[in-house]
């Protein structure tokens, strides 16, 4: 345990994994429990619902994940460039959803 400001004892925050990624030439991290997998070098098909946002879907594990290239959604500015087979990895967006995203690589897990 940590001393508070007070003198009272504190128990520690546990620490949580992130995965850092590199898309666009921005450096992501990203909570380590919502990562799922990372689909090496994959072709994206054409996304069912047109948008700039979306560069296409990918399959994992038998279910269509969209995944996203335009950083806007996460805040960020910038896009990944297309070499046609990108590493892409997949997170889980809550419950029951998963979400791509094109990057360059993995930089490390922490």
């Amino acid at each position: 345990s940590e001393a508070a400001a007070d003198g009272t004892r504190t128990h520690p925050s546990p620490r949580r994994g992130v995965v850092l990624l590199k898309a666009a030439g921005v450096n992501i991290a990203i909570e380590a429990s919502r990562f799922v997998a990372t689909v090496p070098n994959v072709a994206l098909r054409s996304s069912p619902v047109p948008s700039s946002s979306w560069a296409g879907v990918v399959d994992y594990l038998g279910q269509e994940v969209p995944v996203i290239d335009d950083l806007s959604l996460l805040g960020l500015a910038g896009r990944t460039a297309s070499t046609g087979a990108e590493p892409v990895v997949v997170l889980r967006a809550d419950e029951r959803h998963l979400l791509g995203i094109k990057i360059e690589r993995v930089r490390r897990i922490v």
